[in-house]
């Protein structure tokens, strides 16, 4: 299975994590989020919190590029088919080409909408029907959404 992961602000564009790791709340939802059998982010979307993930694999045209135990990965269509057709969860945290690639096979999103932040790159392609949202929070200066694919 694979399930997006991503922090927005309020017009839906993507958040890089260091901006919002200053709310304590986010930040510990965002490692609960994570936690899945794989992590799949892309080489310009790397960060402390994302380095430290289990089985981490980073998605980059660099096959050279090497980060502690991270699995360098230069190719998307490998990746959707091992997790498209595997009990495992992928986790996929970023950036916002990444979670574009990755948005037609995910079945699941949580999304985190931050107030008083801009995004960096617009992700409002999950908002077109194609997902049910099943839960949704306020929290301290950002709501939470899960979405199931329908």
């Amino acid at each position: 299975m694979i399930r997006l992961a991503a922090v927005l602000d309020s017009e839906f564009r993507v958040v890089p994590i260091e901006q919002v790791l200053v709310l304590p709340t986010l930040a510990h939802w965002l490692e609960r989020i994570y936690d899945g059998d794989a992590a799949i982010v892309g080489k310009r979307s790397l960060n402390p919190l994302v380095e430290r993930l289990h089985k981490l694999r980073v998605l980059t045209h660099d096959v050279s590029f090497k980060i502690g135990k991270a699995k360098t990965e230069t190719a998307l269509e490998p990746l959707v088919t091992k997790y498209l057709s595997s009990a495992d969860e992928a986790v996929v945290v970023g950036g916002a080409t990444i979670f574009s690639s990755f948005l037609p096979h995910s079945a699941v999103l949580d999304l985190a909408i931050v107030s008083g932040v801009t995004g960096v790159q617009k992700f409002d392609a999950w908002n077109d029907g194609s997902f049910d949202l099943v839960d949704q929070n306020s929290l301290d200066g950002f709501e939470t959404r899960r979405l199931f694919r329908l």
